[in-house]
């Protein structure tokens, strides 16, 4: 954006690109969950070697739908998490509710801005039940 003005304004001194969030109707998380059994599944605490995670939107306050993925990266030796988080930004997740991220995938999700925090909750359940009136 810059470099489309300055080159199309002459004499510009200085240029300023402030960018304001908007304001989603549909919010897509993301739970890393030990088994693909749906709402049944376990919570996990890992990110990279997690074998599943169950993705749902919400919109207007309501769970819109949910599914179960395959975590491509979880069986990598090298960059699992950092390839974990590319999965997640390609799935279009907004945010992901977990325990642990490393500094790779922390920065790789902040790029694309994906928001990560702790989930509230025990149970999976739980969880999505508590996301219903999150606002990003």
């Amino acid at each position: 954006m810059e470099e489309i003005i300055r080159r199309d304004v002459e004499k510009l001194e200085t240029l300023l690109v402030q960018l304001e969030p908007v304001k989603k109707d549909v919010i897509r998380f993301a739970l890393p969950v030990k088994t693909s059994q749906g709402l049944q599944s376990q919570p996990s605490t890992h990110f990279g070697k997690v074998p599943y995670f169950l993705i749902w939107d919400v919109q207007g306050g309501d769970i819109e739908s949910y599914q179960i993925k395959a975590n491509p990266a979880r069986d990598l030796e090298k960059k699992r998490g950092i390839k974990t988080a590319e999965f997640l930004v390609n799935e279009k997740v907004d945010m992901i509710l977990g325990e642990e991220l490393g500094e790779g995938p922390r920065y790789a999700l902040s790029e694309n801005v994906v928001h990560f925090t702790s989930p509230e909750g025990g149970t999976v359940k739980e969880i999505m039940e508590n996301t219903k009136k999150t606002v990003l």
